[in-house]
């Protein structure tokens, strides 16, 4: 792994993200893998997943059940932990020279999320356009691998970042329409979302910490 060229990729990953369009469609990189991790607890914790959602302005949505309240509050909490974990276990793959690893992980939940989980049409066309853009890296143009798993890890790192903040801001400004931070407020009763906001943020940062040590030292 390249380290210095990867802050490249990080600062490719930040101004694409910005662009109108193509910058949306990237950033639901982060959402994928942010819906996926809701799906992957609520399985782990004996629940159901029914659909997991995707749209076009990055939000997006999965729709689990659980028959107990710890699962529930468990399942709901997982998303931003999960995307964030994912870019620490990609940056740990590319020093270690295993980037074949992270291609392969990625294209698995693809097909999985796709075939089982994906009940929306815009999730259907991303997940589809993006599969084929990781087909055609993996088997076809294969020159392009190492390039295509920086900038996907890139992209996680940064978005899952900028989001768990930007549901700080909005557990602080707008609590009732904070996402995850509102949900989990309504369901734990006590704990405000400003709360969740902060756990969210917190995690984020100390997971990007862990990735800036791996890339410096």
């Amino acid at each position: 792994m390249n380290k210095h060229e990867f802050f490249y990729y990080l600062f490719a990953a930040f101004i694409l993200g910005i662009i109108p369009v193509v910058g949306k469609y990237v950033t639901v990189i982060n959402t994928f893998l942010h819906e996926v991790g809701h799906a992957l607890m609520a399985y782990l914790l004996g629940g159901r997943v029914h659909s997991i959602s995707l749209f076009a302005n990055t939000e997006g949505t999965a729709v689990t059940a659980h028959s107990g309240r710890v699962p529930r509050n468990l399942t709901a909490f997982a998303g931003y932990p999960f995307s964030s974990f994912c870019g620490f276990v990609m940056i740990w793959a590319l020093k270690n020279g295993y980037s074949s690893y992270i291609l392969l992980g990625w294209c698995s939940l693809l097909i999985v999320a796709f075939f089982l989980w994906i009940r929306n049409l815009y999730g259907f066309f991303w997940a589809i356009s993006f599969g084929a853009i990781s087909y055609y890296v993996m088997f076809i143009n294969t020159a392009l691998k190492e390039p295509f798993v920086y900038f996907i890890a890139a992209v996680v790192v940064v978005q899952s970042l900028i989001s768990a903040l930007i549901i700080l801001y909005f557990s602080i400004a707008q609590p009732d329409d904070s996402g995850d931070a509102g949900h989990l407020a309504r369901l734990t009763v006590f704990i405000p979302a400003f709360v969740w906001g902060i756990i969210f943020a917190g995690q984020a940062v100390y997971f990007l910490f862990k990735e800036m040590q791996l890339l410096l030292y």
